[in-house]
């Protein structure tokens, strides 16, 4: 009797004892002998690949090109977001008897994908260049209130940096990315306790990339007792509106709302005091064009009687006749605030 194969091959090569799956570049079952070796991970997908050495975490399948961070997970819980370089090298020394004789300190790497989990408003190492980047939710609606409310977690964070730094100005740098639909805080440590960053180049190390743009900023003022705004604030702000800093890839934009105050010394959305007691905290969302239309910026604060004399201002100084559509104090500010609607 003659038996006839019908079926076709899994491309999987049998390799000692696991078989191995070229397209993911991983085992398909964990190591045999992994309990012996209680410091590494169970699974050690490409160390001991006979054929190639393209996915050292065994994680391609989530993304394995163009990922700029992965997670490194501790026994402690504590999580930082950290290049793959630096995750590898760490993981190496861990792995290594001559290191850590004992194993006891294992970990393993985890890969978010999507923006959720543990990675939201967790600060990790920084974005290109920056102090720290967080992640932060997408909200619903790109309105003002709603990017207020993603940004709890990062205005919290301001707290700490500022202990950390009393004498400069701390903010961050609000990153979206329309590829992947994440949104993210590039926390930046400012020149001096009176000049936070010169925004008219960039901070970043290298460009953004064409997908990502800067939607707005947050920053502190330690030692300003104002509640003006003074020449270099105008021509940063006006700058900004009317697109002149390309670096941000943000684009031409007439549609905004400023403001600027302050409220019992703490940022609108934490609950503790900034140390060294500042008197200002900036907030500034920049227009975003999107399928249902242009986003307006904002300064979030208490002084919205100064609203139409900033606008005025602004545009008067760049030598523009012509006035922005909020004149009139606006009954309310956020949501319901936008594109002149009110």
């Amino acid at each position: 009797m003659r038996i006839v194969f019908s079926y076709s091959e899994s491309d999987l090569q049998m390799l000692g004892f696991r078989m191995y799956d070229n397209e993911t570049g991983r085992f398909t079952t964990p190591d045999l002998l992994w309990s012996a070796f209680p410091a590494h991970t169970p699974y050690h997908y490409a160390y001991n690949s006979p054929l190639t050495y393209r996915d050292p975490t065994g994680l391609a399948p989530e993304k394995e090109k163009e990922r700029e961070e992965l997670m490194g997970v501790f026994e402690n819980q504590f999580a930082v977001s950290q290049k793959l370089e630096d995750n590898l090298e760490r993981e190496s020394l861990i792995n290594n008897p001559l290191y850590n004789p004992l194993g006891v300190s294992p970990f393993a790497l985890a890969f978010g994908v999507g923006g959720g989990g543990s990675r939201i408003g967790v600060a990790g190492a920084g974005y290109n260049g920056a102090y720290k980047t967080m992640e932060l939710n997408v909200p619903k609606n790109w309105d003002t209130e709603s990017i207020n409310e993603v940004c709890k977690p990062a205005n919290n964070y301001l707290n700490q940096i500022q202990t950390d730094f009393p004498n400069k100005e701390v903010g961050f740098l609000l990153r979206y990315d329309s590829e992947s639909n994440r949104l993210f805080a590039d926390f930046f440590i400012g020149e001096s306790e009176t000049k936070w960053l010169g925004l008219y180049k960039s901070p970043y190390n290298k460009p953004l990339k064409s997908s990502e743009m800067i939607i707005g900023f947050v920053h502190t003022h330690p030692r300003d007792k104002s509640s003006t705004f003074s020449p270099d604030d105008l021509s940063v702000i006006s700058d900004f509106s009317l697109g002149n800093y390309k670096w941000t890839n943000v684009p031409n934009m007439a549609d905004f709302t400023i403001e600027r105050g302050w409220k019992d010394n703490l940022i609108p959305e934490s609950t503790k005091v900034l140390h060294n007691n500042p008197k200002t905290i900036d907030r500034m969302y920049f227009g975003v064009h999107y399928s249902e239309g242009y986003d307006s910026f904002s300064w979030q604060s208490t002084y919205k009687k100064y609203l139409p004399i900033m606008y005025n201002n602004i545009w008067i100084m760049k030598g523009i006749n012509q006035y922005l559509k909020f004149l009139k104090e606006p009954k309310s500010f956020g949501a319901d605030y936008h594109n002149g609607s009110k």
